[in-house]
């Protein structure tokens, strides 16, 4: 015999049915409504899908182009190279001879000249992305290396100040610190140096950069502030390859006293 619903149950039954009810008339009535809102939804999905798969190929091919970029940076020229069979060649010439290699340039200015117009259109093309940026540092490398410092300096301003990367930032302003060292324009050199000491990054190693300042800051005649910074080498990296070099330096501006008699 079959059991007997309870008036809690069979109330609890009325009120789903209810709200079931009201749900199925409130669809019929607005089924437009429901119609247009599911292609909104749809649309709206399929377009961020399309978009990120648009993101994921643009970044594909940005990431390609930039590799071929850095391998024409980096190529092998003819002119940089001993010719096959010469003395600087090999020391052993009774060894047997590998076949000549295929050199993609002949000189140093035509490979500089590939790599510029690849770095070129990445940074045009792909400008404000992370690869864009470090294009346009390698453009500031590539001018620094044909001797316009001018160029060079604008290249690599432009990403210190636009990036948000402190990776390709600090590297521009390392390259930066360089000119002007070369230039023997020393204060700028400390500007930018004291830039990298307060966004560091691993690729600029912080005893490094107070190595610089130090003898950047003695080169402007700040012995004191040179010391400081000598000093804070030895104290807070010990064991790093500068640690000793900067004793010496101490040892050179702060020599020992001369005894009382």
């Amino acid at each position: 015999m079959a059991r007997r619903l309870t008036r809690r149950e069979i109330v609890q039954e009325d009120r789903i049915y209810s709200v079931l009810s009201g749900i199925s008339q409130w669809a019929v009535g607005n089924r437009t409504q429901l119609v247009v809102g599911s292609g909104i939804v749809v649309v709206s999905l399929l377009g961020f899908y399309l978009w990120q798969g648009y993101r994921e190929s643009t970044n594909q091919e940005a990431q390609e182009l930039f590799a071929e970029a850095l391998d024409t940076y980096h190529a092998p020229v003819k002119e940089l190279n001993p010719e096959p069979g010469s003395e600087s060649a090999g020391e052993n010439q009774n060894q047997p001879q590998e076949p000549p290699p295929v050199y993609r340039f002949e000189t140093v200015t035509e490979r500089r000249a590939a790599a510029e117009a690849a770095f070129e259109k990445i940074s045009d093309d792909y400008s404000g992305t992370r690869i864009g940026f470090f294009s346009r540092y390698y453009l500031g490398l590539i001018e620094r290396q044909s001797e316009d410092a001018g160029k060079a300096r604008q290249h690599l301003r432009w990403v210190v100040e636009n990036s948000g990367d402190s990776d390709v930032r600090n590297l521009s302003r390392n390259v930066l610190a360089d000119i002007a060292l070369g230039e023997e324009n020393h204060q700028e050199a400390l500007t930018y140096l004291q830039q990298l000491l307060g966004d560091p990054t691993p690729q600029v190693p912080e005893q490094t950069v107070l190595m610089r300042i130090a003898r950047t800051q003695e080169a402007l005649g700040n012995i004191e502030q040179a010391l400081e910074n000598y000093k804070k080498i030895t104290n807070d990296f010990p064991t790093s390859t500068q640690a000793e070099e900067a004793q010496s330096e101490i040892d050179r501006l702060e020599p020992d006293p001369v005894p009382e008699a």
